[in-house]
């Protein structure tokens, strides 16, 4: 729904705006995560440790274990911004790494290296809300990371 949304608001508006998703599934086969990804060039899937949310549907795996852009197979779209598992600080997740690798959305050396860890990793999105990243708002609204550009007004977060 997110996804959809934002490719519509790309269409309507003078520019696209700025996407965050958190734990985000597989939404999509790879003609349409490719029109995502040229329609919302500031696209940004935040994933967490080993959250096995963003790893399904499967999508179709390659002999080396990468997932293939096939025209019925699920794939992603976007940046992933991926946080390594146990890489947290005072309860709530802190350093990540843009996943910019190929396959684009299904970077293998992110966090599908770590697929299926444990169902809890997908609720450490909440922790992020009143505390954000690393634990550093005390209760203030969550600040994105470094990536986000443009005013609030531009930015999608779900």
């Amino acid at each position: 729904m997110a996804t959809i949304t934002a490719h519509r608001a790309a269409e309507m508006l003078a520019r696209p705006p700025v996407v965050y998703t958190f734990g985000q599934p597989r939404t999509s086969n790879a003609a349409f995560a490719r029109l995502l990804d040229h329609s919302l060039p500031r696209y940004f899937r935040v994933t967490n440790g080993g959250d096995p949310v963003p790893d399904v549907p499967g999508c179709t795996y390659s002999s080396n274990g990468t997932c293939m852009a096939t025209p019925t197979g699920y794939h992603h779209a976007g940046t992933e911004i991926w946080f390594p598992k146990g890489d947290y600080q005072n309860g709530v997740m802190c350093g990540y790494r843009e996943c910019t690798g190929e396959p684009k959305a299904e970077d293998y050396a992110c966090g599908q290296a770590s697929s299926f860890g444990s169902v809890y990793d997908h609720c450490g999105y909440f922790n992020l809300i009143p505390d954000g990243f690393c634990n550093k708002l005390g209760g203030s609204p969550a600040l994105l990371p470094p990536l986000a550009v443009g005013g609030a007004a531009e930015t999608v977060v779900v």
